[in-house]
């Protein structure tokens, strides 16, 4: 009768990963490992670590992923950690395979579990999935709700624009001393008696205007939390790390106080 091989993946994203949650992936696979390690298996265990100056660090031993590993010293963007095992005769072939990539690339983050023993593969599978739920989870806001910040922060500059624009037309032109409403073009006519369309027109020439720029700051935004966040390295090297906390201490320091100074000022004159 002919061996049927199953197959089983999950697909890592929006986590945080540092070097105990690797640990944790880590112990699962090396269980494994130890339970066939006295058999007559044809059997392979690595663990491969790849760092942002190019370096690569490949070993068959769990201490590559101890405290003081040399991976602690460097920026670490790649692991990837693989184990099978068969016997000689070839009627069960048993594999996992663990890839995470830092970046927001769905390609290359997954675990795959793949055997003749389907009982073993969907209990391997289900307990690294395990492992992985228990991972910080990445923040997802501007993924998420893509349409509607995109929306919001285009309206907001396209307004910026809008009225710095009008500033500017306002100050170079020089109407008449005697003009009066009769002598008004039919659009000025049009936004006086109805200022709401003047508002509404406002808006929508505001949000054509921004939405560019405001695609493009998103974009950049989203860059700062990807699917697949790797911390394991010196804390200087964690870049999105850090760009968030100097964009946070912008927002709340620098955008929030400008904010709020408009808006009570905004109040006061309405009042």
């Amino acid at each position: 009768m002919e061996t049927i091989k199953e197959s089983r993946y999950i697909t890592v994203k929006n986590r945080v990963i540092n070097l105990s949650n690797v640990k944790l992936l880590v112990d699962e696979v090396y269980k494994e490992y130890s339970k066939i390690m006295d058999k007559s298996y044809r059997k392979e265990i690595e663990y491969s670590v790849k760092c942002d100056d190019n370096s690569t660090f490949e070993s068959e031993d769990i201490s590559l992923f101890s405290d003081d590993s040399i991976i602690n010293k460097k920026r670490v963007i790649s692991i990837d950690i693989s184990f099978y095992f068969y016997n000689i005769d070839n009627d069960f072939r048993n594999s996992i395979r663990i890839n995470l990539n830092h970046g927001n690339t769905a390609f290359g983050n997954d675990i795959t579990v793949s055997g003749t023993d389907s009982k073993w593969v969907n209990g391997m599978i289900k307990r690294l999935e395990e492992n992985v739920d228990s991972f910080k989870p990445q923040s997802t806001f501007f993924k998420n709700h893509k349409f509607i910040s995109t929306s919001i922060l285009a309206l907001g500059l396209g307004i910026v624009y809008v009225w710095i624009i009008i500033f500017f037309v306002n100050a170079t032109s020089s109407p008449s001393a005697n003009e009066t409403t009769e002598t008004l073009s039919p659009l000025k006519e049009l936004f006086i008696n109805y200022p709401i369309i003047k508002t509404m027109i406002l808006y929508l020439l505001g949000l054509i205007a921004g939405i560019i720029p405001a695609s493009l700051i998103i974009e950049k935004l989203n860059s700062l939390w990807p699917s697949v966040e790797i911390q394991i390295g010196p804390e200087h090297t964690f870049f999105e790390k850090k760009r968030r906390f100097w964009l946070i201490n912008f927002l709340l320091f620098g955008v929030l106080p400008i904010v709020v100074g408009f808006v009570v000022e905004l109040i006061k004159y309405i009042l």
